[in-house]
Parts: C-alpha cells; sequence; structure tokens
C-alpha cells in the first residue's frame, strides 16, 4: 500500500485571543489543535476572514460564493457574538444567514499532496466552496468535519467561502443553551458560524 501524506488546513474553534485595536498582532490559536493528532504539514486559516450579515438571504444570487468580497471583517475562530471577532454582536441581532470569505496559498512543500479542511465546528450548517465550487456541506453545531479539497485547488492564491445557516428561531435545529433573546443563569450568548 502506498504511503501517502495528507496536508491539513485547519480552522479551528478555540477562545483565547485579544482584538485590539481591529486587529490582531498574531494569528489567534496557532497551534495545531489536536496535539495528538499532529503532522509536520498543516496550516491555521485562523485569523482575518471577511464577514457579511446576509439578511435578505440571497448571497448565492449575489454571487457571493466565489470572488465578491464581504462588508465587513471577523476574527475566526471567534463568533460574531464574540468581542474577540472584532464585531461583539451579542444577542442584538438575529443571525440567520452569514458569509466567511479569505484567501491562501498551499506552501510548496505541500503542493502535490492530499489536502483536507478542517472545521471544529460551524452552526449550525455549512456550505463551503473552494475557488467557487462546494467542497461538501455539515449539519451540525460542535461537531467536528472536513473536507478533501485537493481537485479543488490552484496554484497561487485559492479561496474559501463559507456559508452558513443557523435558524434556531424555526423551531427544526437544537439550540442547547444558547439564548435565542437574553443571556442569563445557565442560557448563554449565542455563537453563529465558524
Amino acid at each position: 500500500m502506498k504511503n501517502r501524506s495528507v496536508f491539513c488546513l485547519t480552522v479551528i474553534i478555540v477562545l483565547l485571543m485579544a482584538w485590539v485595536g481591529g486587529s490582531s498582532a498574531a494569528v489567534p490559536r496557532p497551534e495545531h489543535p489536536r496535539p495528538d493528532q499532529f503532522r509536520e504539514n498543516w496550516m491555521s486559516l485562523n485569523g482575518a476572514w471577511q464577514f457579511e450579515i446576509d439578511k435578505a438571504a440571497d448571497g448565492e444570487s449575489r454571487g457571493l460564493t466565489y470572488g465578491k468580497d464581504l462588508n465587513a471583517k471577523i476574527m475566526v475562530p471567534f463568533c460574531p457574538e464574540s468581542k474577540l471577532s472584532g464585531l461583539g454582536l451579542g444577542n442584538t441581532e438575529k443571525l440567520k444567514d452569514v458569509w466567511y470569505r479569505r484567501t491562501f496559498e498551499v506552501p510548496p512543500a505541500m503542493q502535490g499532496q492530499r489536502v483536507r479542511i478542517h472545521f471544529g465546528g460551524v452552526d449550525y450548517k455549512a456550505w463551503v466552496y473552494i475557488n467557487g465550487q462546494l467542497a461538501g456541506t455539515h449539519i451540525g453545531e460542535s461537531a467536528a468535519f472536513n473536507f478533501d479539497i485537493t481537485k479543488l485547488l490552484k496554484t497561487g492564491a485559492n479561496e474559501v467561502v463559507v456559508k452558513v445557516l443557523d435558524d434556531m428561531w424555526s423551531g427544526l435545529q437544537p439550540r442547547g443553551k444558547q439564548s435565542p433573546d437574553e443571556s442569563g443563569g445557565c442560557i448563554y450568548t449565542r455563537t453563529t458560524g465558524i
């Protein structure tokens, strides 16, 4: 059997990074998210992403799946409700449809290898696009998932776009202890998206 190496692009959900004046001094949570599964060829996609709240739920018809700038910035892996995200929306808005976008380059040492993109969790349903092509979808707020994106990559700059649907007010998805309105007691502020 042929031995294959796998390069992992990782987006992790772990909290701990101070947001300073709208930008960060370093990539938040730069360490490998799973020390028990560490591999040499990996990179983190944590850091500054473009972000947009899609109030009309028309992002696909507006072409947000590829090549379109989004109207805000967010610090991943922090949710838009968190102050550490740079947005600090708290429970002020009902975020149902949101979009994330960023570009990355596959390092030379990792080209020609199998490449997977990993997410530590996306609340609640995610569509992941690489260079305008759907890499896959996932349902489940805190469950990690990944997709093989090898065939979707190109030389030079690549784009990842994540569309998120988090409709906790529909009654059709679990919300756990997330507050639909006000946080308090054991009910906490919502956590939409990556």
